[in-house]
């Protein structure tokens, strides 16, 4: 049976402290006027005395217990080297707290129906007695295991989010795992957080940055590097146009034009950039289609019967025409028949459609291409690896995982937001491409019964955890990123997203279902303040049901005309109801740094996060 008390009911205890000082003071005037003996007088007055004193004590007790409760717990530090003494391989530290029950959602519905003058108001700081709701706090740790089924933060400006990501961006480093920061707005105290991490790990060059506004700071990146196929490269670029509806016909012919260029430029010898692959489309693909006839027609040791039939086409023609109507002729010829390939059909199928209607038709296209390789970007994303007088490193999603390396990303989406979210999408398709490559590989390897020595290295290194950490999730939330939050946990992808409201996901995939199917893929949701209501009730619909009492009051009065026969009644009783373990006016008034954590598993902490400082630069 739950106990019923009402925390901020009038302090009782005083009067009745008052009641028993009385007592003691009438027993000791009538010891001084009475003639009867002193000693039952004193006896009287010590019991009423000691009655008094306890009394009195309970009511100190219950006004200092209520104040510690309004008062709530101050804001909190930590340092650096402190948290990397925290660390562990098989938890994430993230403050202190106590796990929610029954009994502290009691005492919050008692408090939000006090009047401000009690609690305090609510005023910039938020309600501080939510964490008082708890005399004692311990050391709040989530498994490693909660972490890896992703997390989501959820958060208003200036609630927290960035101080919690620093919290498990350190511990990931100090865990020596690679670690990938995708920030649409660009925000320097993360990445100066992640680079004073580098450092105190001893590892102060493991830090790489990407700034499209600080070019000659920045690193550059091939988002091309890694794939399966070439239909993947092509799938990349075409998501990026914007289109009205999915089955957009010009979409899908773009789609279908990059496929034939890609898979040309790979079998003529080309690895394919986005630079390159703008200059097939600008300067036509003439060129292309000669060498990727030509390096087929080697593969299939054809190479000298190609070169013969052009020279016969070439006296055949009897005028001077392009080259490539030679080779096109010779390929069918002599090649096609014996062991055709279905790529260069497709990119010769596109040389000889008409050029004025394949403008048109790729017309959405070339938006995208041109503000991809427009300057700086077309150095930062399609480096050129054989130019040595530029220092910049050159890297992709597979070495920074590979030599565990710390990548914080800056997509200025503030300036930009249009190329910002493009580069965003582009470096999640690369990094999900590196993660089904993995999947893949490990699924082979344990599948083996016995491995070699290099193998079980291998093995060991696949299941590394990689870290992403996407700030302003929704800025840059593709069908790539969805696909890791699905299917990332096989590849050991981790994935933390941040946003301030569900609304955000919302608007930005434009259905409501379609965003709840994507948060229904993360296990753990840290709620800071929020403010908005719908994010209030996703989040606290999410958790277990409990249930309140209440105190419910009933007064009748009966009057039959006499004045012998008028009565009246009051009556009292408690009645349970079943709600939220959470109200969800709670979020909207949570002090900064403070949060409620709900568990994949259902357990719900409260908790509180210290700001990290130490280290150079802090």
């Amino acid at each position: 049976m739950r106990s019923f008390q009402q925390t901020l009911r009038p302090i009782h205890e005083w009067t009745a402290a008052g009641g028993w000082a009385a007592g003691a003071s009438v027993t000791g005037i009538g010891m001084l006027l009475s003639p009867l003996p002193d000693a039952p007088f004193a006896i009287a007055a010590g019991l009423c005395l000691s009655f008094g004193l306890v009394r009195a004590g309970g009511g100190i007790a219950r006004l200092r217990a209520r104040r510690r409760l309004l008062r709530g717990r101050p804001l909190s530090f930590i340092d650096i080297g402190e948290l990397n003494r925290r660390t562990s391989r098989d938890s994430v530290w993230l403050g202190w707290g106590y796990e929610w029950a029954q009994e502290h959602r009691q005492l919050a519905d008692e408090l939000l129906g006090a009047s401000s003058d009690v609690v305090g108001g609510y005023a910039a700081g938020g309600a501080r007695w939510i964490h008082g709701l708890e005399p004692s706090e311990g050391h709040v740790r989530l498994p490693i295991s909660a972490i890896d089924v992703h997390t989501c933060l959820v958060g208003t400006t200036g609630s927290g989010k960035t101080r919690i990501l620093d919290l498990l961006v350190t511990q990931a480093i100090f865990r020596q795992e690679p670690v990938i920061i995708i920030d649409p707005k660009g925000d320097r105290d993360l990445a100066a957080t992640a680079r004073r991490a580098c450092a105190a790990s001893g590892r102060p060059d493991a830090f790489l940055q990407f700034h499209p506004a600080m070019p000659t700071h920045s690193v550059r990146l091939d988002p091309l590097r890694s794939f399966g196929r070439p239909t993947e490269l092509a799938s990349r670029i075409a998501a990026l146009i914007s289109t009205g509806a999915s089955g957009d016909p010009f979409k899908a012919y773009a789609h279908l034009a990059l496929v034939n260029v890609i898979a040309a430029m790979l079998m003529a010898g080309d690895q394919p950039s986005l630079t390159t692959i703008r200059g097939q489309f600008d300067g036509g693909v003439e060129e292309l289609v000669v060498a990727a006839i030509r390096s087929y027609a080697m593969k299939q040791e054809l190479g000298d019967v190609l070169e013969e039939e052009i020279q016969h086409q070439r006296k055949a023609a009897g005028k001077q025409l392009p080259l490539v109507f030679h080779v096109i002729a010779a390929y069918r010829k002599r090649i096609a028949s014996v062991k055709g390939s279905p790529e260069l059909e497709g990119v010769i199928s596109q040389f000889e459609h008409d050029r004025v209607h394949f403008s048109k038709m790729v017309a959405s296209l070339a938006p995208v291409l041109a503000m991809l390789t427009s300057s700086p970007l077309d150095e930062l994303l399609s480096p050129d690896r054989l130019d040595h007088d530029d220092a910049r490193p050159i890297l992709d999603m597979q070495q920074v995982i590979t030599d565990k390396l710390v990548l914080w990303v800056g997509l200025d989406a503030l300036s930009d937001p249009i190329v910002g979210s493009a580069i965003g999408s582009l470096l999640l398709a690369d990094l999900t491409a590196v993660a089904g490559d993995r999947y893949n590989r490990l699924a082979d390897l344990n599948r083996r019964a016995s491995l070699e020595a290099w193998e079980e290295q291998e093995r060991q290194s696949l299941e590394r955890r990689i870290n992403l950490v996407v700030d302003e999730a929704a800025e840059v939330i593709n069908e790539p990123l969805i696909q890791l939050l699905n299917k990332g946990r096989g590849a050991r992808v981790s994935v933390t997203l941040a946003t301030q409201t569900i609304a955000d996901f919302t608007a930005r995939l434009g259905d409501e279902a379609r965003a709840r199917q994507v948060l229904a893929n993360v296990g753990t949701i840290i709620a800071l303040k929020i403010l908005d209501n719908e994010s209030q009730q996703y989040i606290c619909e999410g958790l277990r049901s409990t249930k309140v009492d209440a105190v419910e009051k009933a007064f009748a009065i009966s009057d039959k005309g006499e004045w012998s026969e008028y009565s009246g009644g009051s009556s009292e009783r408690m009645i349970s109801e079943d709600t939220e373990l959470v109200p969800p006016n709670v979020l909207g008034i949570l002090p900064p740094l403070e949060s409620f954590i709900r568990m994949a598993g259902g357990a719900v902490w409260k908790l509180r996060s210290p700001i990290l400082i130490g280290g150079k630069g802090s």
